[in-house]
């Protein structure tokens, strides 16, 4: 199957990053304060670049199944629905720095990845 005309290591780089982006997302669904919604919808654009059944898997989930259906029904996520994906995962960031960061360079290293994270669910997700 080739998926979006991507080649065979950058879709197994997607299916790796989807499953990484559906455990994060359980995580989050599970743990009170830390968001689930935007490592579904990561997870699920992931999936879609790299490997169709693992999307209908998704689409079919009792959990992620409705996320999913939420956010993309209208054939793209709404503005205000990006924004708030983008405010939550930057609260869970937060959270995550006031509790378990103690050194700067890690503080650092994850507002890097949050800001690209935040980039890349604005612009890719549509």
């Amino acid at each position: 199957m080739e998926a979006k005309g991507y080649n065979r290591f950058t879709r197994f780089f997607f299916l790796i990053a989807g499953f990484l982006f559906l455990g994060l997302a359980w995580f989050g669904i599970i743990t009170p304060g830390v968001p689930g919604i935007p490592f579904i919808l990561m997870s699920a654009w992931f999936f879609l670049q790299s490997s169709q059944k693992m999307y209908d898997r998704m689409a079919n989930g009792k959990v992620t199944g409705k996320v999913m259906t939420k956010y993309f029904t209208a054939g793209n996520v709404s503005k205000g629905a990006k924004w708030f994906v983008i405010s939550q995962f930057w609260v869970s960031l937060i959270v995550a720095q006031i509790l378990f960061v103690h050194r700067l360079n890690y503080a650092i290293m994850l507002n890097a990845a949050g800001i690209i994270l935040s980039i890349v669910i604005y612009r890719l997700i549509k």
